[in-house]
């Protein structure tokens, strides 16, 4: 038996010491194999003798090993905890190896452990030979609950002896606090054990400054022998000795260190400060002093003969008086803190505060508050700037005006007994908190006599303040006791108001009125448009918000309490019924349903729609069937109509539009010329919110005519992609025969075509004699405009029945009037004669029609920017968010003028134009000004408007140019830019070794994309940008068209030109260098992402299957050359097929 159970412990703790095999579920499947005379043999106690020595190490083993499931598992089948092992306890085992889990379930199994001293130094020993911090402390804490001595361990500290120790090196960030438990285990002197803490100050560089830090330490005393060190002479500058237990301090400590700037006594329980004695008070150097919260109960002069202190904090303490307690005939000696600057003698007993603190000439911060003070020391010349006297008795203040009108910022006399508001108060011009509450104030001083002009903060709560509106009471009076007479008759209640200063509307941040007798809100608090913060509960007699607290626009907290609003009925709801939301989401409400209620909110049934197509598909002939006007009589390049209804029948409205039953939808209609030129300037005037309608002649199917489509297509998906588009098929009535035959293949050849974008088909006859399918495409238009959504926040809503202010309904409206005038106005500027009034408005016109309005309550910026995002989904008018060409300020109020204008460039001829290059000059730019109606002095915006849509650029001049004077500026018009692939003959071999190329895969090519870029990069080649790429501007040999942009430099040549990408339109950036020069790659890289982000948005989105439109390649260098050799299509772009052995790294923008 003895054999088997040796067997067994070398069995298990060969298995336990197996660092590979070792698993807790394997060790209880070991014991679980053990017959149960095995295990009795292995843990029982009764033979512990006859225990094998093998078995006393399966415990200490697996706490090594720090599994304590396989410890549990010991335990309980009854190892001994207790037991020494060869490598020590399995207390000590565990706790050098730093598991605190098995210690503490090792302790829980046996608590007897911590009853022996040796035991508890023991592990406190392995711990610190482990560096276990949390372990330290730990065992550092049933050290000190052992009580090793009976006799005090002041003594010891007293003597400044050590204790008979065990000289461990206990890490100080592990003490919290001494004993005589800690001073044994150290072995050391107390002087040295506090020099742990004595460390330099990081701030100081120069010169070492030691700061000593014996806080929270449980000194008893302090002794001088302590600073006795060489080390601390001229450089101990910073003692913190708070919390402890000291109830005197040495001399020395306070009038004996000269060098000692910063000393902290507070929570400690002193009773008195030592008197200087016979050193001069003048020689401390302590420039911060902290004594709160101790047993002081007077302060003598001695403290304020310190020139040198500037803090000084007695606060929570038990002092009646300050210096000696005056006798008739004693002379107080003068104080000498002229260089104080915060005094704190909060929570104490004074009644009053000495004059001689006069002295303090640099006193900027006072605190006196919960005191007993009745009045308030005469205030003195000093920049004061934060004065506490809150919680006092003071019932009057002297004039603190005289000195303290330019400095003082924070005023708290709070919890006093003013009963009014001082006169000298209201004169602090530099004020910026004031509280009042709780002083008994029963109404304010007259509004001009304030001049606290900087007032942000003000708190008048707990008061008698009254607010109530006039009004009727009705009286009753019985003729006598039980008598059934009576008369009845009605009161008249006089109203009375509160009347903050006007300056308050712009100053005030922040306003307290809670639990005052407020029957209403006070008018003049509706003014306040910057406060942020009101409070205005425990005034349970208002029952009714105004609908002029809307116009506090940054308020976001607004306190109510307990009161209950019953009025407006709006918000009876809100505050009848529980609810779990926090204040700033009820203040938003609130904010909400008054808003609506103040700016009469109305239900908005506008909406445009814009036309678009190729030429001669029957545009023209659609607007009129639709709105029933007559053909236009002139030709112009967008034909509006407003306010249509199209005429909804019965049959085709349906009650889908919110709160607008039975109303009308008013449309806005533009038809948008689609020949060449003016496609190039449809972008101006694409906006989202709108219904696109793109006319297409069902006749022409082929791909000619579908590629006349396209530009259409590519030009409302890259400015609206999430606008609906109706596909309105034309001239049907061509075909007599098989018709639906003919437009279910026409619907198939578009649908083809434009796979990746979403249309609503409708055939119609557009002629006005027929108007055969007009009905389905009303229905269509109206669908649409009823399920268009709009995003505000993270919400998307229904754009039609939206509710906006009246103002915005109204400015439209004053908007509309001065529209009347444009058939006129246009007709001027064909005339080339100056347009007056101009047909656009610059932001100070706006500004100041809106402020010409009655009721206007469009004054902020966003406001600004709503109510022209709102006249922009109407039609009113046409606003370029383009902060770079400063367009953001012009205002255009007719699209027909607009066009002409900037089509007159497109319309240049050859002979103006530099054919090769697309140039032409300032002086053609300033004809054309003059002609379109801008004018000669509105040339720069002119310019502005142009270089928006990229209808001209700026370029530069040669360095030939510049020498000359009189040359003029000259402009680029992207559209005029030859046809063609730049490219530049190579003579001779190719010197070029280095080669980088980037790669942009496009689902399509929007109009306009290859000009504009092309353009953008040309005009950008400016020397300030190329010297950063050791390109000189003077050796540049560019080439240009309207399909890329080829450039030979010193270095390299740099192209960027079209390509296909698994058959996807693509671009291709080509870098060659002779010494690796590949820097102008981010420039062209940031020129491309900007030209995406600014004219094409949505190319930036996801295709319909979920796809980028956009994805960016790094190619592989072997990959590509692979393909030289490849076919080109037949416009010469480069094809790259899809296979398996192409390798590319996309990157991200």
């Amino acid at each position: 038996m003895e054999e088997n159970i040796e067997s067994a412990a070398d069995q298990l703790l060969q298995y336990i010491q197996d660092p590979d095999n070792f698993s807790p579920e394997g060790f209880v499947q070991q014991l679980e194999l053990l017959a149960p005379e095995v295990i009795q043999g292995l843990f029982s106690t009764d033979n512990a003798n006859r225990r094998p020595e093998r078995a006393k190490e399966l415990l200490p083993a697996a706490c090594e090993r720090g599994d304590l499931e396989a410890v549990v598992w010991l335990l309980v089948m009854g190892a001994d905890p207790s037991v020494i092992a060869q490598k020590g306890s399995s207390l000590e085992i565990a706790t050098v190896h730093g598991h605190a889990e098995i210690v503490d379930k090792l302790i829980s199994w046996n608590e007897g452990a911590l009853e022996s001293r040796d035991t508890v130094i023991g592990c406190l020993r392995k711990a610190c030979e482990g560096h276990h911090r949390e372990l330290i402390k730990f065992w550092l804490g049933h050290l000190n609950n052992l009580y090793l001595y009976k006799e005090p361990w002041s003594n010891f500290v007293r003597n400044n002896s050590p204790l008979p120790g065990y000289a461990l090196r206990v890490p100080k960030h592990c003490i919290q606090q001494l004993s005589d438990a800690v001073i044994q285990v150290m072995g050391e002197t107390v002087q040295h054990i506090l020099e742990a803490w004595v460390d330099s100050d990081e701030e100081e560089v120069d010169e070492e400054r030691l700061c000593a830090h014996w806080n929270s330490k449980n000194l008893p005393l302090f002794d001088e022998t302590w600073l006795q060190r060489p080390r601390y002479n001229t450089h101990l500058v910073h003692i913190d000795l708070s919390q402890n237990a000291f109830k005197t301090i040495p001399e020395m400590l306070l009038w004996g260190i000269p060098w000692l700037e910063y000393l902290d006594l507070s929570d400690n329980l002193i009773t008195e400060l030592p008197d200087v004695g016979q050193t001069e008070p003048d020689q401390s150097g302590l420039i911060y002093l902290k004594v709160t919260s101790n047993k002081l109960t007077y302060i003598s002069n001695d403290v304020f003969m310190m020139p040198q202190l500037q803090m000084l904090s007695l606060a929570r303490n038990k002092i009646t008086f300050i210096g000696l307690i005056e006798q008739e005939g004693d002379v107080q000696p003068e104080w000498k803190c002229t260089s104080l600057q915060e005094l704190n003698l909060s929570f104490n007993e004074l009644t009053c505060l000495p004059e001689r603190l006069s002295v303090a000439s640099r006193l900027k911060r006072l605190e006196v508050s919960n005191n007993h003070l009745e009045e308030m020391t005469k205030p003195w010349h000093c920049p004061m700037e934060i004065l506490d006297l809150s919680h006092n008795a003071i019932s009057e203040i002297p004039d603190v005006h005289v000195y303290w009108r330019q400095s003082l910022r924070i005023l708290n006399l709070s919890s006093n007994n003013l009963r009014r508001i001082p006169h000298t108060i209201c004169q602090l011009t530099m004020l910026e908190n004031l509280d009042l509450s709780n002083t008994g104030i029963r109404r304010l001083p007259d509004k001009d006599t304030w001049k606290t002009f900087s007032l942000a903060k003000l708190d008048l709560s707990a008061n008698h303040l009254v607010v109530r509106k006039a009004k009727m009471r009705k009286i009753t009076r019985y003729y006598g006791f039980g008598s059934p007479s009576f008369t009845q008759y009605w009161e008249y209640i006089e109203p009375v108001e509160l009347s903050f200063p006007d300056y308050f509307d712009k100053k005030l941040k922040a306003l307290n009125l809670s639990y005052n007798d407020l029957h209403d809100v006070p008018d003049s608090v509706c003014q306040m448009r910057h406060l942020q913060y009101l409070d205005i509960q425990g005034n349970p007699c208002i029952t009714c918000l105004p609908d002029q607290m809307a116009a506090l626009r940054d308020l976001v907290n607004l306190k109510f309490g307990s009161i209950q609003i019953k009025h407006p009925s709006e918000l009876a709801k809100l505050f009848c019924q529980p609810t779990e939301r926090n204040v700033e989401d009820k203040t938003h409400l609130v904010k909400q349903t008054l808003r609506k209620r103040f700016l009469q909110y109305e239900v908005c049934r506008e909406m445009k729609i814009i036309m678009v197509g190729p030429s001669q598909t029957g545009k023209t002939e659609l607007l009129c069937s639709l709105t029933g006007i007559e053909w236009p009589q002139s030709d112009l390049g967008v034909n509006v109509v407003s306010k249509a209804s199209l005429n909804f029948d019965k049959k085709v409205v349906i009650k889908r539009i919110i709160n607008t039953p039975r109303k009308d939808i008013q449309f806005t209609i533009w038809d948008l010329k689609g020949s060449d030129e003016y496609l190039v300037i449809h972008q101006a005037f694409l906006t989202p919110h709108t219904i696109y309608l793109l006319v297409w002649d069902m006749t022409k199917r082929d791909d000619e005519s579908m590629e006349k489509l396209e530009p259409h297509v590519l030009n409302i998906k890259a400015r609206a992609p999430l606008s609906p588009i109706i596909a309105v098929g034309t001239h049907i009535d061509r075909y007599k025969h098989n018709r639906q035959q003919i437009v279910t293949e026409s619907i198939a050849a578009f649908s083809r075509k434009f796979q990746d974008t979403d249309f609503t088909f409708v055939e119609v006859d557009a002629r006005p004699v027929s108007s055969e399918g007009i009905i389905d495409l009303k229905r269509m238009i109206y669908n649409h405009a009823t399920t268009m959504t709009y995003m505000k926040g993270p919400h998307r809503y229904i754009m039609l029945g939206r509710e906006v202010p009246r103002s915005f309904i109204h400015l439209k409206e004053q908007l509309s009037h001065a529209q009347e005038n444009l058939p006129v106005q246009r007709q001027h500027a064909q005339d080339g004669v100056p347009v007056s009034p101009k047909p656009f408005l610059t932001e100070a016109e706006l500004a100041a029609i809106i402020e010409r309005m009655s009721g206007n309550f469009i004054e902020t910026t966003k406001e600004v920017e709503q109510v022209v995002e709102y006249l922009q989904d109407c039609g009113t008018l046409i606003h370029i968010q383009d902060y770079t060409y400063k367009l953001t300020r012009l205002y255009f109020l007719d699209p027909v003028w607009l066009s002409n204008t900037l089509v007159k460039v497109v319309r240049l001829k050859n002979s103006d134009i530099n054919e090769h290059q697309g140039i032409v000059t300032e002086s053609q730019l300033r004809r054309l000004s003059v002609a379109s109606g801008f004018g000669e002095h509105n040339f720069k915006e002119y310019l502005q408007l142009l270089a928006r849509f990229e209808i001209t650029l700026s370029t530069i001049k040669s360095c030939r140019e510049s020498c000359s004077l009189n040359e003029p500026r000259k402009y680029i018009i992207p559209s005029a830019l030859p046809y063609g692939r730049p490219w530049i003959e190579t003579i001779g071999d190719n010197p070029y070794k280095h080669k980088l190329m980037r790669w942009y895969q496009m689902a399509y090519t929007p109009p306009g994309f290859w000009s504009r870029l092309v353009a953008r990069l040309l005009v950008s080649i400016k020397q300030q940008d190329l010297n950063q790429f050791r390109i000189q501007l003077e050796h540049i040999l560019p080439c240009v068209s309207q399909e890329g942009l080829f450039i030979r430099h010193d270095d390299g040549e740099i192209k960027i030109e079209p390509m296909q990408i698994f058959n996807d339109p693509s671009l291709r950036i080509i870098l060659l260098s002779k010494d690796n020069l590949f820097s102008p790659l981010g420039f062209i890289v940031d020129h491309i992402e900007k030209l995406l982000k600014e004219w094409y948005p949505g190319l930036t989105k996801n295709r319909l299957d979920g796809r980028p439109r956009v994805i960016r390649y790094i190619p592989c260098p072997v990959c590509v050359q692979n393909f030289q050799n490849n076919t080109s299509d037949e416009e010469g772009h480069q094809q790259i097929p899809k296979t398996k052995d192409t390798t590319f790294l996309r990157w991200k923008s």
